[in-house]
């Protein structure tokens, strides 16, 4: 998905920590768990933080029953907000799985974001691999749209 050039890292290391938790329907919640173990993980020295898929919206399909009326994407898009300023705080990169929103009637994307220490989005993967009919309920193609390419960056932005 994305690597680092070796340039400027003492022997070429980076550190990397991977967090998972219990993801809910409360995006709020999901939010405040995220930035939490983003400051735990910079506090321990990692470059880089990476987070599970849809871990800040909550998946459709289990965590919400769909993308309809009632799901609250101002909460998201804040959260997400909150998240890229926190990056640029510690300078650290952050890969956050989360919906992308799409206009013109489409389902959004399952994505992951790519924050970069400068606090901006550089790129964003949207689930390639999709599964499952849009007829059960907890597929992905029920509720997301399927991605068109992969993602891949180097960066030399940082010494580390």
């Amino acid at each position: 998905m994305f690597g680092f050039s070796g340039a400027g890292i003492p022997g070429g290391r980076l550190k990397l920590a991977t967090c998972q938790f219990r993801i809910t329907a409360d995006i709020a919640a999901n939010v405040e768990v995220v930035l939490r173990q983003t400051r735990e993980a910079a506090a321990q020295g990692a470059d880089l933080i990476h987070f599970s898929e849809t871990c800040l919206s909550g998946y459709a399909g289990v965590e919400h029953e769909c993308f309809d009326e009632h799901f609250d994407w101002s909460v998201l898009v804040g959260g997400t907000r909150s998240l890229m300023a926190l990056a640029a705080q510690l300078g650290v990169w952050i890969v956050v799985g989360s919906a992308h929103r799409l206009g013109g009637g489409h389902k959004p994307h399952n994505c992951l974001y790519v924050i970069d220490p400068s606090g901006g989005i550089v790129d964003r993967y949207d689930k390639l691999f999709t599964v499952g009919p849009p007829s059960e309920d907890d597929a992905d193609l029920r509720h997301y749209s399927t991605g068109s390419h992969f993602v891949a960056f180097v960066s030399t932005s940082r010494a580390y």
